[in-house]
């Protein structure tokens, strides 16, 4: 991290007090800045210039917030569309933050069609359903019904690993619940699932009791030939062994992991097992990340490496999958203009990218074709190389630093309408790199930045 003095950046520095993600004190944080949001509405209210919704003569409101999610509410008028609009647009220039209108939708109640797709347009949102989750529930819809909460108690669970511990079985569906090893029975006998019936889906109902034992039966629906299909029931009855509900005991969940209950740890070792959902992280990926977090770069450089490992850098055909970029005409690289803007094109093959890498290696001593196509796997074959050479852990140093050059260069052109002629990529990736190693590295003030724009080896290089 480093701060304006002047107008110019300071070295970067290592943060080592502050708010952690956590932090007690992080949602009173964001509740300074969500109250900024209500102090408008409230004021534009007040001045007459909002018509919000009244309750009666007492009661009145133009605004709800919970968390993240905010309503605001109130006639449906254009002079109330252009207060919206107006405060919305205040509130991104006095926080810095900026509304994602893409994800925000424009509900009317007994109000024209005509008025509401005007307005939708005119606030550069989409229309939304009277009926939608708020929080991940369902509003709009009768809450009594069995069937309204049924989906939100499967996703919950599959997203989950927990097991079912112990119960009558009246509250856990027996093919899609995870109660019987790791993975959801539909999962492990699909076949059988096919003619699995539906007014049968507890564990309760696929079996009864005789003289205080439980006998398995599972129900199936019209098309089921036990001929065929017998003996995976009988595979199934087998597997179930002497899994029974318990007369009288409320179903509960374990944590399927250990023992000793849910832990955060517990988890996180489970994704990187691989054992969470079917998402398996490589062994390369894995060593690269422990490696790259145990290094002494910025927080801000570690936190950007760790999201380009994974592949949540906010590229354009990232954006796209997660719909906030919707215009296909827009997703090509801001380098070449050619190929789309992924991950790997924008720090691998583009053209532009590649010519960069080879004045790079050449600053490095190394030959850029001896190098796998594949951004990732490079930069761990650049790693291997640095360790080689540099008397100085410099892990990840120099990859993090060319892409970190590569991003800034690529924001400036996206945002600020640069030309990529301009600028002068390696000179930022040299500077970049010196910086962190002057600041984060114990390697005295004996380098000089002549000889480091030149050879690097020179500097820290070994003897």
């Amino acid at each position: 991290m480093s701060i304006l003095v002047n107008g110019s950046p300071t070295k970067d520095f290592v943060v080592t007090r502050g708010l952690r993600q956590g932090d007690p004190l992080s949602p009173f944080l964001f509740l300074l800045v969500a109250e900024g949001l209500a102090a408008l509405m409230k004021s534009a209210s007040t001045l007459g210039e909002y018509v919000g919704f009244k309750v009666n003569e007492e009661v009145h409101f133009e605004m709800l917030q919970f968390a993240d999610d905010t309503f605001l509410i109130g006639d449906g008028s254009w002079n109330n569309l252009w207060c919206i609009k107006a405060i919305l647009r205040g509130f991104e220039l006095v926080s810095g933050l900026r509304v994602n209108l893409s994800k925000s939708r424009f509900l009317g109640v007994n109000l024209e069609s005509d008025f509401v797709q005007a307005a939708s347009s005119f606030l550069n949102c989409i229309v939304g359903s009277s009926s939608f989750t708020f929080l991940g529930i369902p509003v709009g819809v009768n809450p009594r019904r069995r069937e309204v909460w049924r989906p939100i108690v499967s996703r919950m669970t599959k997203q989950t690993s927990f097991y079912w511990g112990e119960g009558n079985g009246d509250g856990i569906d027996f093919w899609l619940d995870r109660w019987k090893g790791p993975s959801p029975l539909a999962e492990r006998f699909p076949s059988l699932f096919r003619f699995a019936e539906p007014s049968g889906a507890l564990i309760s109902d696929n079996g009864f009791r005789i003289v205080g034992s439980w006998e398995w039966r599972i129900n199936f629906c019209e098309g089921f030939n036990d001929s065929v299909d017998g003996e995976r029931v009988r595979d199934l009855v087998s597997f179930l062994g002497d899994a029974t509900p318990t007369v009288g005991v409320m179903d509960s969940y374990v944590w399927w992991k250990n023992s000793l209950g849910f832990s955060v740890k517990a988890a996180y070792d489970m994704i990187l097992e691989g054992s969470y959902r079917g998402h398996r992280l490589e062994v390369d990926i894995i060593r690269a990340l422990n490696r790259m977090w145990k290094t002494k770069l910025p927080s801000k450089i570690l936190i950007f490496g760790w999201r380009l490992i994974l592949n949540k850098i906010p590229t354009k055909a990232a954006l796209a999958r997660r719909h906030i970029l919707t215009n296909s005409n827009i997703l090509v690289c801001s380098f070449c203009g050619v190929e789309e803007e992924d991950t790997n094109h924008l720090f691998g093959t583009c053209p532009v990218t590649l010519d960069w890498w080879s004045k790079f290696c050449n600053w490095l001593r190394l030959d850029s074709s001896s190098f796998p196509g594949n951004f990732f796997l490079r930069f761990l074959a650049l790693d291997l190389a640095c360790k080689s050479r540099f008397v100085v852990d410099t892990s990840w140093l120099f990859g993090l630093a060319f892409c970190w050059g590569i991003w800034c260069c690529r924001n400036e052109v996206l945002f600020n309408g640069g030309n990529i002629l301009n600028f002068d990529t390696i000179g930022m990736i040299k500077y970049v790199a010196w910086e962190w190693l002057l600041s984060c590295y114990n390697v005295g003030d004996t380098m000089v930045w002549s000889d480091w724009c030149v050879n690097p080896a020179t500097c820290i290089g070994l003897p």
